[in-house]
């Protein structure tokens, strides 16, 4: 399923709306078609465009071997947006999805020793 278009993600505040909208006119992002285009921007305004477009919140991050930070962002219907965000605080979407569980781990798994 389809989810995103390049102009509900970005926040119309951006002046380079309208430029990058060419480039990107085909217009959906899936993690299918991650490889073949990014949708990259401000941070600050991916996370502003899926919260109002998507009710989504940061729910999860991590730290890269790479120096890029993951997050998962997700919604109260379960939709949900990993991001991966460069040191220059540019973000770039890199797949989305549906029914996000958040899954709290047990403090000590039941199939260590220890």
């Amino acid at each position: 399923m389809k989810r995103f278009s390049f102009l509900t993600i970005v926040t119309p505040v951006t002046c380079l709306v309208a430029g990058l909208a060419a480039v990107f006119s085909v217009g959906v992002f899936t993690s299918a078609h991650a490889a073949e285009k990014l949708v990259c921007e401000n941070r600050s305004d991916i996370i502003a465009g899926l919260a109002s477009t998507y009710a989504e919140a940061p729910v999860s991050m991590g730290f890269t071997e790479q120096g890029t930070v993951l997050e998962i962002l997700a919604g109260p219907d379960g939709n949900w947006t990993m991001i991966e965000t460069l040191p220059s605080g540019k973000a770039c979407l890199v797949a989305s999805g549906q029914m996000w569980q958040g899954i709290v781990p047990d403090a000590k798994p039941a199939n260590t020793a220890f």
